[in-house]
């Protein structure tokens, strides 16, 4: 795990997901030191269900804003940021139905949305 700690130090846009990080009170040494911004929820699915990571997160002594930043906000965040740059055109609105797309699929998101891409 200290390797974890050295790539934080010297990478300051180093993400990890948490499926394989399991060492005791790690989520908030790591939310303490470097901030929930460098953590993204990961299951390891379908290796191990969502339950275990989940379980960690949802025990993990760090406050309800944290949370919700490891459990999708910062990811949606990365997304966001990928699809601007690929996009820079867009406004925030098609961003936005984009990366919806993107975290639910193809199928899930023309059942939500109807036919179409998000940028229309």
């Amino acid at each position: 795990m200290r390797t974890i700690y050295r790539a934080f130090d010297a990478c300051p846009n180093l993400r990890i997901e948490l499926s394989g990080y399991w060492l005791y009170r790690g989520i908030e040494y790591i939310t303490r030191t470097w901030g929930p911004e460098r953590l993204l929820y990961g299951s390891n699915w379908p290796t191990f269900g969502p339950h275990m990571t989940l379980a960690t997160l949802t025990c993990a002594e760090i406050d309800d804003e944290a949370k919700r930043r490891i459990a999708g906000d910062n990811l949606r965040e990365l997304v966001a940021a990928g699809v601007r740059h690929r996009h820079p055109l867009w406004d925030e609105r098609a961003v936005e139905r984009e990366v919806i797309r993107l975290m639910i699929g193809d199928e899930l998101f023309r059942r939500a949305y109807g036919k179409g891409s998000a940028s229309r």
